[in-house]
C-alpha cells in the first residue's frame, strides 16, 4: 500500500492487522515516512485543540517541521493546509453557541443535598426511592417515584426536584410549569429556581425570559449562588 494511504488509514483510525504491521515497519526505517505522520497528527490536534495560545503554538510548531522539508512544493502544500486550518478554527471559535450548545454546557441537575441515598432494601421508602434513582443518573425512575409521593402530599422541594428531573428528560415546557408555580415561593430554594427557570427557558427558546431569570439571580443580596455563570451566560445570550 502507498505510504500516503498507510497514512490516511492511520489518521482515520482504520488499519487493518497487516497494514498496521506495514505502517510500523515504515515507521521504523524511514524518516520521510515519520515527518509525514508527525505533520499529519499536528493538523489533527490544530483542528481539536481550543485554546488560543496552544493552537498558536502547534502552528509554529507545525512550520518549523514544514520548514525541513526540502523541496517547494511540498511547503506550498504544508502551508496552504496550514492557513485554511486555520481559517476554519478561529471561524469556528467565534461562531456563537447555539441555545442547545449553551443549555447542554451550562445544565446540570441540582445535587442531591436532602435525602440521603439509601442502597438497603430494608430501609427504603418512596422518598428514598426517588432520591436514589435520581442520585444515580435514573431520572425516568426519579420521575416516576417523585410523582407517587406528589400524588398524596404538596412538597415545593420534591417539586423542585422533579422539575430538574423533567429537564433532564428533555420535558423542559412541563419543568417550566413547576418552576413558574414555584417563582414567587421564598424558601431555600428560590434562587436556585431562578437559575433553572432560565435553564428551562432556554431550552425552549424563549431567550428574554431567560435573560429576565438570569438578571433576577445577579441582583440578589448576599448570594453568590451560579452569580457568575448566569452573568456570563447572559453576556452570550446579548
Amino acid at each position: 500500500m502507498k505510504p500516503q494511504d498507510l497514512i490516511s488509514k492511520y489518521i482515520q483510525g482504520t488499519l487493518t492487522i497487516e497494514e498496521q504491521q506495514e505502517f510500523d515497519t515504515l515507521l521504523s526505517v524511514d524518516q520521510n515516512f515519520r515527518d509525514e505522520i508527525l505533520f499529519h497528527t499536528n493538523l489533527k490536534k490544530v483542528v481539536e485543540h481550543k485554546d488560543d495560545d496552544n493552537f498558536r503554538h502547534l502552528l509554529s510548531d507545525l512550520e518549523s517541521n514544514v520548514k525541513k522539508k526540502k523541496t517547494l512544493k511540498w511547503w506550498y502544500a504544508a502551508a496552504s493546509i496550514l492557513i485554511l486550518l486555520g481559517t476554519v478554527y478561529f471561524w469556528n471559535t467565534k461562531k456563537p453557541m447555539s441555545n442547545e450548545e449553551l443549555f447542554a454546557t451550562y445544565f446540570k441537575p441540582y445535587r442531591n443535598i436532602l435525602q440521603p441515598v439509601v442502597r438497603s432494601d430494608e430501609h427504603k421508602n418512596k422518598i428514598s426511592v426517588a432520591f436514589n434513582a435520581y442520585e444515580n443518573g435514573n431520572f425516568k425512575k426519579a420521575l416516576d417515584a417523585f410523582n407517587t409521593v406528589l400524588e398524596t402530599e404538596e412538597n415545593d422541594t420534591l417539586q423542585f426536584y422533579k422539575a430538574n428531573a423533567l429537564l433532564k428528560l428533555n420535558e423542559a415546557k412541563k419543568a417550566i410549569i413547576i418552576l413558574e408555580g414555584q417563582s414567587e415561593i421564598k424558601n431555600s430554594f428560590s434562587e436556585k429556581n431562578h437559575w433553572y427557570l432560565a435553564m428551562a427557558y432556554l431550552k425552549v427558546d424563549q431567550l428574554n425570559k431567560a435573560k429576565e431569570q438570569l438578571e433576577l439571580l445577579i441582583k440578589i443580596p448576599d448570594s453568590e449562588y451560579k452569580k457568575e455563570e448566569a452573568k456570563e451566560l447572559l453576556k452570550k445570550l446579548n
